[in-house]
């Protein structure tokens, strides 16, 4: 847990200083302040809660596998309810994903699995 609290800080850090959130002009509202609550309550706080939660119940391997799938089924959701059409970078994306999780999974075996043998 505390490496992915310094991992978060430190990353938060750096997005900062690549995009400051202050050089935006936002104008909140009361409307504006509930819907960014929710989207950090339950797009990150609650989701990751329910992720580290899951691990209990699941290998990390397993885990990990289907980490690499989440990005897929962001653009699954915004392809169904929001109509988002694929276009060539995001073709290429998705094939970078389903690449990276064929490697993970018939990859060549690590030292330890090897020494069982």
């Amino acid at each position: 847990m505390p490496v992915l609290a310094w991992g978060m800080i430190f990353g938060g850090f750096f997005a900062w200083a690549a995009a400051s959130p202050f050089s935006f002009g936002i104008v909140w509202s009361p409307a504006s302040a509930a819907s960014f609550g929710f989207i950090v309550f339950f797009g990150t706080v609650a989701a990751f809660w329910c992720f580290l939660s899951g691990l209990r119940l699941v290998s990390p391997v397993a885990a990990g596998l289907l980490n690499c799938v989440d990005p897929l089924s962001a653009y699954l959701f915004s392809f169904l309810f929001l109509s988002d059409l694929p276009g060539v970078w995001q073709i290429i994306g998705i094939a970078f994903v389903l690449a990276n999780v064929v490697i993970l999974t018939f990859g060549p075996k690590r030292n330890s699995e090897l020494k069982e043998r």
